[in-house]
């Protein structure tokens, strides 16, 4: 017997019987599928018409203990208890000036840390242990290092000055 099924576009596709359970598996056909074949007068879901190609459950199966709560700790909204925090804006403007300040303009080191001493009291004061108290951390590392790096370069500028007078150099 030739049946007739429709797609999600509501292409009409002609089957043989035989082949009904190959696109059953296959997800070509589902059980809400709308099918038809010249004994029946109108369309109707594949479930109901041909119920031996869908032998399992309707709906999933009830999730067990564990399985809750694995969905629980994956999926839980921003607030929840156990929920991971937004990104603390002003945590990566520490890191970000904190980097600057130890790579190249070592200005931008006072910014970094002052951004991270912020951003450090805001994550301690939520009482969570996120991402923002590491960023925060790492924004004040590299903030002391590009302050240490700067004063190094003050102190070789003004051993290379009082260098430069003890030897006559700026002599007239």
């Amino acid at each position: 017997m030739l049946w007739f099924y429709a797609d999600d576009s509501d292409q009409q596709h002609e089957v043989r019987e035989e082949d009904l359970p190959n696109l059953v598996a296959a997800g070509t056909v589902r059980a809400d599928t709308l099918v038809w074949n010249e004994t029946m007068t109108d369309w109707q879901k594949c479930r109901t018409v041909l119920p031996a190609l869908f032998s399992g459950p309707e709906t999933p199966p009830a999730l067990t203990a564990a399985q809750r709560q694995q969905v629980a700790a994956t999926y839980l909204a921003p607030g929840q208890p156990g929920a991971p925090q937004p990104t603390d804006a002003v945590a990566v403007c520490a890191l970000v000036f904190g980097v600057l300040g130890l790579l190249c303009i070592q200005i931008f080191s006072p910014v970094g840390i002052i951004c991270g001493h912020i951003a450090l009291k805001k994550a301690n004061d939520s009482g969570d242990r996120s991402a923002n108290r590491g960023l925060a951390i790492a924004g004040l590392v590299t903030g002391y290092l590009g302050l240490l790096v700067l004063a190094v370069i003050l102190l070789i500028y003004g051993f290379a000055f009082f260098a430069a007078l003890a030897g006559g150099e700026f002599d007239t």
